[in-house]
């Protein structure tokens, strides 16, 4: 019993001998090394693992926000669209793939990935600055029923489109006032043909001595006095003049538009891409249209899908001053231009030929 019980004991002791790292032999000190070797291997496995799941994740993702933002700012033609969905798809399984594959592979795929999420991001930011701009800018988009590239204007029956049917666009100088009425000197009429790519601007003088319909009650006013009763009396006074329907208004700060094309011409830097960054984004606070989002939307992208030059004609109407009481100084004799019947004719055919499609000479 004795004999029994001392060789249980010495086996403990040898086994607890080998447990010990100390005391264990060569070979289990390396099998043991092995052990502690092929764990860390594995962990190091699962751990680079992750990471390439988690570059793939990102880069799945900003490329549906890239995606979701090219939808939603929709100026590219669906070819071009198409396109980008293309690229972006190819770059996603490029980084899939490489995350499957040797050492290299997977080193190389994971900075391949980097660059392709920040540019998709910083393409997203610049669409996304773009976008508000738009809506900032143009007036109330049009109901879902209402946007097809033709639909009822001013609910006259006619059906109108806004890439092949030709329109008038007021123009007016704003001076930082964009949100309220004010008097204006620089008044230009543009008639606009999209499928001639031709727009005839008629420069019209603030003293033009014009009718308000609906304002003044048959008496007349300048030009410029019109806008303190809102930018559609201007375009009334004007429609009357020149017995056209003027649906459209562009008001806009013709001294920061100045300083800004001003920028676009300096050499391309840093700051210069930030001031232009935020030059778009106050954008609103300069330029403001009736003009849907949708319906710029849709000629921004007739432009991209046929970037054509456009033909500009400019005509100056004529007139005579002379001294005259007016609808905003009934009391007080003021100088106005009275329209020339002749210029006022002249631009009026002009204004014809253009929505006939006929071309007129490039400036």
């Amino acid at each position: 019993m004795k004999t029994k019980k001392k060789m249980q004991k010495n086996m403990e002791k040898k086994k607890h001998k080998f447990q010990n790292p100390a005391k264990s032999t060569p070979y289990e000190r390396r099998i043991s090394a092995e052990r502690v070797s092929g764990k860390k291997e594995e962990k190091r496995r699962k751990r680079s693992k992750r990471v390439g799941i988690g570059f793939v994740v990102l880069q799945g993702m900003a490329t549906l926000l890239f995606i979701g933002m090219m939808m939603t700012l929709g100026i590219f033609p669906f070819r071009y669209a198409v396109s980008f969905v293309a690229v972006v798809f190819i770059g996603f399984i490029i980084t899939s793939f490489s995350q499957k594959r040797k050492k290299v592979c997977v080193i190389l795929g994971r900075i391949w990935s980097a660059m392709v999420i920040v540019v998709l991001l910083m393409g997203s930011g610049c669409m996304g600055v773009l976008n508000h701009a738009l809506e900032s800018v143009t007036g109330a988009p049009y109901l879902a029923e209402q946007k097809s590239n033709s639909f009822d204007i001013m609910g006259t029956g006619q059906i109108f489109s806004i890439t092949e049917d030709s329109f008038h666009v007021y123009v007016r100088d704003v001076k930082g006032n964009i949100d309220g009425n004010s008097t204006s000197e620089v008044n230009l009429l543009a008639t606009v043909n999209p499928e001639t790519h031709q727009i005839l601007v008629t420069a019209i003088p603030g003293e033009y001595y014009v009718t308000i319909p609906g304002v003044s009650n048959g008496q007349k006013d300048k030009l410029m006095q019109t806008g303190t009763f809102g930018v559609e009396a201007s375009m009334a006074a004007l429609g009357n003049l020149y017995e056209t329907e003027i649906s459209h208004y562009l008001k806009m700060d013709f001294a920061w538009i100045a300083e800004k094309k001003a920028l676009l011409q300096s050499p391309v830097s840093w700051d210069m891409a930030k001031e232009v960054l935020d030059a778009v984004r106050s954008i609103s606070e300069h330029v403001k249209t009736n003009l849907s989002k949708y319906e710029v939307q849709q000629l921004l992208k007739r432009q991209i899908e046929n970037p054509v030059s456009w033909k500009k004609t400019t005509v100056s109407a004529e007139g005579a001053l002379t001294s005259s009481y007016t609808y905003s100084m009934p009391d007080t004799a003021t100088y106005v231009m009275t329209p020339d019947p002749a210029s006022v004719q002249s631009v009026k055919e002009q204004m014809k030929r253009i929505e006939d499609g006929e071309l007129l000479r490039k400036d």
